[in-house]
């Protein structure tokens, strides 16, 4: 029965109280004067007591309905207002001396949680009130305790301080011997990719841990979303249902550890983002997008929700740049170009529009389509010089964007006397033919006039060869004699 909240019910409850103490001491029952002597036998064995029959509510009894009387005597009354009403008759001192024979035995018994104080929970054990700590009722943290008022449960006896006649019970070793069952039985079953539903039960910096019954696993920070940086505590909250999928299984390293360890993964049941992209996440395509974080060694740009591209240090300036955010900041929005998509290790090449292409892109005539030729060492190839340093010459394809379009001509492979003014020879606008012969370690071009020049003039001699095998030596005879006399008649 549920009375009044505890404050209004103390007068009440301690009137009861005394009316069933003094009905425990001298009432309808036996003394409970018995010791441990009475109970021995003369070889020093004790007697075992019988169960005191105490009847429990039969399983699928039909529960009481509102307005039912229900006769019987008052138990005992909780801190919480809650009384417990009984209708048999206890023998409290043969009911004593069997809970003390469980106790030394460590038998189970069953016990009606009533009711809750500021320690613990009231639980009626064969009509006698009990007291079972918080830690004790429940392996799981407790946000509602009213959620347990009513449940049958069995229960561990235990040593009361000394000197106490009140009786203290627990049944916190059976429930977690329970749960160790039933943790291993469910780590047998488990299976890479089942999908099962949990309760989270703790958020921390790193992931989400979520009991999936018994068994608790982690959701990795990693694991939680496609889109990087995701904060756990944005996610979920203690207490939160939640849909997870089995990555695996990894035993326990240490016995500190209850069971194996569980990994799981909620973005395994979000749609993959690079499916999603995988046709607007081309090579070549140009885009304007924001910083979402920096590094030492360049910045990642998101390209699509879930999905980041790096954009290389070298890429935001000189030597002098140690360090991404030295240029950009998070948030700040780039104009890149994709240079290179690893789909099978998920990850995105960038580099820097000029300004000049930057503006073409807004203006709408800069797209995909300008995506540099297929071009491989020994390719040949027009290019327009930007920029004449000491070193060589700084060029780039045209109409070719990003870092495919670059190159740059070490004076060595201009193929020109020592002392050539490349300044005054070739300024900045001037078209240049040269061989591609490599990339260097940022991606450019690295490009030979000399051996353009080279290969052009092994071409025009395999083509001359050619020409001389189809005529013939005579018909060069005929060629040489008329060339020979067109320059007699030229001297006339």
């Amino acid at each position: 029965a549920e009375a009044a909240p505890a404050a209004a019910a103390a007068p009440a409850a301690e009137a009861v109280e005394g009316a069933h103490t003094a009905a425990e001491q001298g009432g309808d029952s036996d003394s409970d004067g018995d010791d441990d002597e009475a109970e021995a036998k003369s070889d020093g064995s004790r007697e075992p007591v019988e169960e005191p029959p105490y009847r429990k509510t039969p399983e699928g009894a039909a529960p009481l309905e509102s307005g039912a009387i229900f006769r019987g005597r008052v138990g005992a009354v909780a801190e919480s207002g809650h009384i417990a009403i009984v209708n048999d008759l206890i023998d409290v001192g043969r009911t004593r001396k069997y809970l003390r024979q469980c106790k030394s035995d460590r038998s189970r018994v069953d016990g009606l949680i009533f009711g809750f104080n500021r320690g613990g929970f009231d639980v009626l054990v064969y009509g006698l009130r009990a007291f079972c700590p918080v830690s004790g009722v429940s392996i799981d943290n407790i946000q509602d305790p009213t959620t347990l008022l009513g449940q049958w449960g069995e229960f561990h006896v235990q040593a009361a301080k000394s000197g106490s006649q009140g009786l203290v019970v627990s049944r916190r070793s059976i429930l977690e011997k329970e749960a160790r069952k039933a943790a291993k039985a469910l780590l047998k079953s488990l299976e890479e990719g089942q999908t099962l539903e949990g309760r989270v039960t703790q958020v921390r910096e790193f992931g989400i841990f979520v009991d999936i019954g018994g068994v608790e696993g982690l959701v990795h920070q990693s694991e939680i979303s496609w889109e990087h940086g995701t904060r756990p505590a944005d996610v979920a909250k203690p207490g939160d249902t939640v849909k997870v999928v089995v990555l695996g299984t990894k035993e326990r390293e240490s016995k500190r550890e209850r069971h194996d360890r569980v990994s799981l993964s909620m973005k395994a049941l979000q749609p993959d983002p690079w499916d999603a992209h995988k046709d607007s996440l081309v090579e070549g395509t140009p885009m304007k997008a924001p910083v979402v974080r920096t590094a030492e060694f360049g910045a990642f740009i998101q390209l699509a929700p879930g999905i980041d591209g790096l954009l290389h240090v070298s890429e935001l300036g000189g030597k002098d740049v140690q360090h991404a955010n030295q240029v950009v900041k998070d948030g700040d929005e780039v104009y890149v170009v994709i240079e290179r998509v690893d789909k099978k290790s998920r990850r995105i090449s960038l580099s820097k529009l000029s300004d000049a292409e930057a503006e073409l892109f807004e203006k709408g005539e800069l797209t995909a389509a300008n995506r540099a030729p297929k071009l491989k060492q020994g390719s040949s190839v027009k290019v327009v010089v930007q920029q004449v340093l000491s070193a060589g010459l700084q060029v780039r394809i045209e109409n070719v964007i990003g870092k495919k379009g670059r190159g740059f001509i070490p004076n060595s492979e201009m193929g020109t006397a020592r002392g050539t003014d490349h300044r005054k020879k070739w300024p900045p606008g001037t078209e240049i033919d040269v061989m591609i012969i490599g990339t260097d370690r940022d991606g450019g071009l690295r490009c030979s006039r000399k051996r353009f020049l080279q290969d052009e003039e092994r071409r025009a001699v395999r083509e001359y060869r050619k020409e001389v095998s189809k005529q013939g030596l005579g018909t060069f005879g005929d060629i040489l004699k008329a060339k020979l006399g067109l320059d007699q008649d030229s001297s006339q």
